[in-house]
């Protein structure tokens, strides 16, 4: 005689997940799900639940606790796509591809992610509050694996928009590093800022300005 198929007895809201139901069977906890799962799938108290109905609610409780993972990474602060699916495919639990695609499919429909605004956002903020030139920023948005064809429009209306200006910014980095430092060895100096400054991603052109004028002026600001 088979089994007979666990009822569900209560729904309850989850107390340390937010917006997440406990379907429980008797003293066992079948899934932790959305109220929007819960509607789908008709589930209610007295809900006999078949096999099939098993499997569906088993795979939702995958998804949706590497769904709630992902947004805790992203209210750390931003990630491009590739990114976020990197570190979610690298949890200890080794969550399943399938359910990971299903994660990124829906924080994309649901705005949480695009890279075209997470390139915008990271030019802007790179160059402003750590200097970094187009170089280094390019670099850095491939790394995270961010498409060219989001890393390059986001440059080039930094661009237009005032908000990247290597020689500006190598500039500002240059004399910081100057006031920093002491000038005893001059050639020992140049060296080490114009690594320095090729480490944030200015070209050599810039670098070579900048220098000039900060090795030039002392660390001062100009008029």
């Amino acid at each position: 005689m088979p089994d007979e198929p666990d009822v569900v007895t209560s729904i309850v809201e989850h107390p340390r997940r937010r917006g997440r139901y406990a379907i429980v069977s008797g003293a066992t906890e079948i899934a932790t799900v959305t109220a929007d799962v819960i509607a789908e799938l008709q589930v209610h108290v007295g809900k006999a639940l078949e096999p099939r109905m098993l499997d569906a609610l088993r795979v939702h409780d995958r998804r949706i606790a590497v769904l709630d993972r992902a947004l805790r990474l992203l209210s750390v602060r931003g990630r491009a796509t590739s990114e976020l699916s990197r570190a979610l495919l690298r949890a200890k639990d080794r969550p399943q591809a399938d359910d990971v695609k299903w994660v990124i499919r829906q924080l994309t429909e649901q705005g949480y992610l695009d890279d075209a605004r997470f390139a915008d956002q990271f030019v802007r903020d790179r160059a402003t509050t750590r200097g970094w030139g187009k170089g280094r920023l390019r670099q850095e948005l491939r790394r995270r694996g961010v498409a060219t064809s989001n890393v390059e429009p986001a440059l080039s209306q930094a661009d237009e928009d005032a908000a990247l200006d290597d020689s500006r910014s190598a500039l500002e980095v240059a004399r910081k590093w100057r006031r920093t430092h002491s000038a005893r060895d001059p050639d020992r100096d140049r060296q080490r800022l114009y690594g320095f400054l090729a480490r944030r991603g200015f070209s050599p052109d810039v670098i070579r300005d900048a220098m000039r004028a900060a090795l030039t002026d002392g660390g001062a600001e100009s008029q």
